[in-house]
């Protein structure tokens, strides 16, 4: 049976990271899990008044921004971030959607390990 957890392991837990190559640039990025008020502030604005998912034309780049590690971004460089490589921006999204459990796949599978 696994180590039981206590209220002071849970709050140290370390976020998962992870390096991903970005060839387009020249290099690489360090992304992370997202912590809770991270993922909630993403997630609520993605819904609409009704509290219904809307398809949002900037999530990519919410989603980089609230993943990136290193280096990293806030919402003050959205503007700025608008100039870049929409391809490439797509692309790391994907990767964070992945470590943070939030694509299709990762979820069934998140479901059977519990």
């Amino acid at each position: 049976m696994a180590k039981k957890l206590t209220r002071e392991s849970i709050l140290a837990a370390q976020l998962k990271t992870k390096e991903v190559d970005v060839a387009a640039w020249g290099g690489s990025v360090t992304i992370s899990e997202l912590p809770v008020g991270k993922r909630n502030e993403l997630m609520a604005g993605m819904m609409d008044d009704d509290g219904k998912i809307k398809v949002s034309p900037d999530i990519e780049l919410r989603l980089f921004i609230a993943g990136m590690f290193d280096p990293s971004f806030t919402p003050d460089d959205a503007s700025e971030l608008q100039q870049v490589s929409g391809a490439v921006v797509s692309t790391i999204a994907q990767e964070i959607m992945a470590l943070n459990g939030l694509t299709p796949d990762a979820q069934d599978k998140a479901r059977g390990e519990f």
